[in-house]
């Protein structure tokens, strides 16, 4: 018994300076509002105009099926970019 109460405090210190952030982009409340699914998926390939997708759990909206693929993406705009040599 001890043991176990030694584990569970020891996991207790050491996850107490974890820290979680949060998802804040000025566009995400327009994705959400005009989504038509919402799921969690597998990234199965991904070009810079094309991603196919395989369902793991729906979770609201409409039905997708179990792979999905999507071509362009309807609020993609390149606001910057970047590269690093080295």
């Amino acid at each position: 018994m001890r043991k176990v109460l030694l584990g569970i405090v020891i996991v207790v210190i050491a996850c107490s300076g974890v820290y979680a952030e949060t998802w804040d982009e000025p566009w995400h409340r327009d994705v959400v509002l005009k989504a038509e699914a919402f799921g969690l998926y597998e990234v199965v390939t991904s070009s810079p105009v094309r991603v196919a997708l395989k369902e793991i759990r729906h979770l609201a909206g409409i039905q997708t099926g179990p792979n999905i693929e999507i071509e362009g993406f309807y609020a993609g705009e390149l606001m910057s970019s970047s590269s690093v040599n080295g």
